[in-house]
């Protein structure tokens, strides 16, 4: 009898499973892909599903495609009270005739039910499956023929192309915006036909400039001409950020009547971590990724940042098409109305060091020669106000800017506010701007563009010059800051200098057309780089080896270098231990790299060593492991050597070796592996190296990094291109 395939949601559905062998491990990794809540009933539990019970709980994913769903382990014998409130039964014991019982109670209450191999047992059965992504394939033979099924499976495999899973996930997330766009089925249905062709063409992938140019084609070909309704803008979930983009939205529908604009909320690493300065986490970029990633993928047309948060350089294919109106520029200085300053240790809230050095510059003539503590203040504008009111501080600065785009805060009643003149406190670099980032080429760059200032554009382009030619990010005390004056530009610069040396701040101005405002930025910079002490001198760069996370695994050179730089680089993963060997004054930068979360691009990480070493500081670039074992330092070393700046390397315990050891694993031993092969299982969508047929059959040990997330494709490839699915694996 052949059996009518209907495909199911089990997501969220209850399903038993009685046995703890390997059938029932098998049963239980098909079904834990598609978001069952499994429980596994049976006297004894094999360790291989205790194990996937130990990864769901640790959030991994094993050689399964899991989402969200559960697995419980119940050691004991079955009992007939287990069937109550079960969506469906798996009965995959060694006892027939308990499997018998099983079934005819899941009959007699209307459960379905499948008995291993014993079709007659069954009122459902498991088909081979072939599953890419959302995309599933399912054979059954009505169990006549097991051998077909297989085959015909490993045929169905080799006829999808690699990505299709990407290509139908894609196509179902654009289905809303295509229906709200055409209302015809039939050009809808076209519509489809076409992007399932350019999804194929582009990769298996689609995105918003896509599918607006399929859409744009068929609908061009019946009525001549389709503009687009609707873009969405990415913004952060803050109520300062909200309103900003709320304002550029509204200067788009002012200039584009009937225009639809959909904000579409993201939270950044930025907003997450808000107990320590930037400087100590990544740097401007942790506002930003998140949002250029949406931008490449087209799932958002612009994006709405304040410009002072911009990296330096954008990410590949993205450009600033829209400068709006220019906000105040001003800093303000917040304190409470309820209680007057004291006259020493005035305690002020900032987490920029450009603010920090100024105010305590100025501190004299604002509070009559009292000294200031400035202590470090995360978080939105009304967590900081919160923060001033609590009494955790006396004083706070805030930017004048985002108070008034939050407009009339209730808050605000409670507090005294002073803004302090723009050239005796200079701003951040483009502070009060905001700049609307989009994809280049993307037909509705020219919304952003309407929307543009000329004298805020030009503000824009003269400071982020100055950042540019002094090679600084929020790692530096840098402000720079230009205001129209009549028909001329006038700009002001700041540069904080460093305590450690006993360096001294110093200002730059620069007058004139702003036409001319190329040459005045290049003055301004010019001015502090030629008044810094050092000039001429430079610092050096170490690449130290902190071996695979256990401190004690660092070596004596490594340990030293770190005890006596001024300034180290290091990753997310790096040792707390090991960061509190350095000096009390040492600068701590942080850039991320852990898996799924890099806050800094390679070519940012290589700009801070450049710029570190350049202010004369010698710098320890910490790494985990060994530097050169898939961790980038040749990449490092290229821009060191093309950046002139000296450098050494110190070798590490590198984690292939350590990692064995630790668990008793000789990576080589005589008479069974006398070779070892170090692979990153990292490199593709599904993690297998491009030269795994030859992988598979060199003699000696295996050692694939960072490939947990895709061991069983690795595993099933190895075996097809001939390794023995007998090979000892730890």
């Amino acid at each position: 009898m052949a059996y009518f395939p209907f495909f199911t949601d089990i997501e969220g559905q209850d399903c038993l499973i009685v046995g703890g062998g390997a059938v029932a491990r098998r049963k239980v990794e098909v079904l834990l892909g598609y978001g069952p809540h499994i429980t596994v009933v049976a006297p004894e539990i094999s360790p291989e599903i205790r194990r996937l019970k130990e990864e769901l709980a640790d959030g991994e994913k094993s050689a399964v495609q899991m989402v969200e769903g559960s697995l419980n382990l119940l050691t004991r014998p079955f009992q007939m009270e287990d069937l109550a409130g079960r969506d469906f039964v798996v009965a995959a014991t060694e006892d027939d005739g308990l499997n018998h019982k099983i079934s005819q109670a899941c009959r007699d209450h209307k459960i379905p039910v499948n008995v291993v191999d014993v079709k007659e047992e069954c009122s459902f059965i498991f088909p081979s499956i072939v599953r890419e992504g959302n995309l599933v394939v399912g054979i059954s033979s009505g169990g006549g023929s097991p051998t077909i099924t297989q085959e015909l499976k490993r045929q169905v495999r080799e006829l999808i192309p690699e990505g299709y899973g990407r290509l139908v996930d894609d196509l179902g997330s654009w289905r809303d915006y295509v229906k709200e766009q055409v209302p015809e089925i039939e050009d809808r249905t076209a519509i489809f036909r076409k992007l399932t062709e350019a999804g194929k063409e582009n990769g298996c992938r689609l995105n918003r400039d896509l599918v607006d140019q399929v859409i744009g084609q068929v609908l061009g070909e019946r009525e001549g001409q389709w503009s687009r309704t609707t873009v969405r803008i990415g913004t952060r979930k803050s109520a300062l950020a909200i309103a900003q983009t709320e304002l550029v939205a509204d200067l788009m529908k002012a200039r584009f009547p009937g225009l639809k604009v959909e904000l579409v909320m993201k939270q950044t690493v930025g907003d997450k971590i808000l107990d320590k300065p930037l400087l100590e986490f990544g740097g401007k970029g942790v506002f930003v990724s998140e949002f250029e990633e949406a931008l490449q993928k087209g799932d958002i047309d612009f994006a709405v940042h304040s410009a002072k948060d911009l990296p330096m350089k954008l990410a590949e294919g993205l450009e600033i098409v829209g400068v709006p109106e220019r906000e105040d520029v001003r800093d303000v200085i917040v304190t409470r109305k309820d209680s007057a300053l004291k006259q020493e240790g005035i305690i002020v809230g900032t987490s920029s060091l450009r603010r920090q050095m100024q105010i305590e510059y100025l501190a004299g003539d604002l509070w009559n020669g009292a000294s200031v503590e400035c202590r470090n203040l995360r978080g939105n504008v009304l967590t900081r106000l919160e923060k001033l009111a609590s009494g955790e501080y006396d004083a706070i600065i805030l930017a004048a800017a985002g108070l008034n785009r939050l407009g009339d805060l209730p808050e605000l009643g409670q507090f005294n506010l002073s803004y302090l003149d723009w050239t005796d406190m200079i701003p951040a670099g483009c502070q009060g701007i905001l700049a609307v980032e989009g994809r280049k080429g993307n037909p509705v760059n020219n919304i952003a563009r309407e929307i543009s200032e000329e004298s805020a554009l030009l503000s824009f382009h003269l400071e982020r010059r100055v950042l540019a030619l002094l090679e600084a990010g929020c790692h530096e005390p840098i402000g720079v800051c230009s205001r129209p004056d009549g028909e001329n530009l006038e700009a002001w610069a700041f540069y904080g200098g460093s305590q450690e040396s006993g360096e001294q701040p110093r200002r730059s101005h620069w007058k004139g057309s702003g036409e001319e405002w190329e040459a005045g930025a290049e003055k301004l910079a010019a001015d502090l780089k030629n008044q810094s002490p050092y000039s001429g001198r430079v610092g050096s760069v170490t690449l130290a080896g902190a071996g695979p996370g256990d401190p004690g695994l660092i070596t004596v050179k490594s340990l030293a270098a770190l005890r006596t730089c001024d300034t180290v680089v290091y990753d997310s993963l790096a040792s707390e231990e090991l960061l509190r060997e350095t000096k009390p004054d040492c600068r701590k930068i942080n850039v991320g790299k852990r898996a799924g979360h890099h806050s800094k691009k390679q070519e940012e990480i290589n700009a801070i060593l450049i710029n570190e070493a350049r202010m004369g500081r010698q710098v320890v670039r910490l790494k985990g492991g060994d530097p050169f074992v898939f961790g980038r330092g040749g990449e490092e070393i290229l821009a060191l050597q093309e950046a002139e700046i000296p450098y050494q390397v110190i070798p590490g315990v590198t984690s292939p070796v350590a990692a064995l050891a630790s668990a008793g694993i000789p990576i080589t031993h005589r008479g069974i592996s006398r070779s070892f092969h170090v692979v990153t299982g990292h490199t593709r969508d599904n993690g297998i190296p491009e030269d795994v047929e030859k992988l598979a059959n060199v003699p000696g040990t295996l050692v694939f990094l960072m490939g947990l997330n895709h061991l069983g494709e690795i595993c099933d490839c190895l075996i097809q291109n001939g390794k023995s699915r007998h090979t000892p694996a730890a």
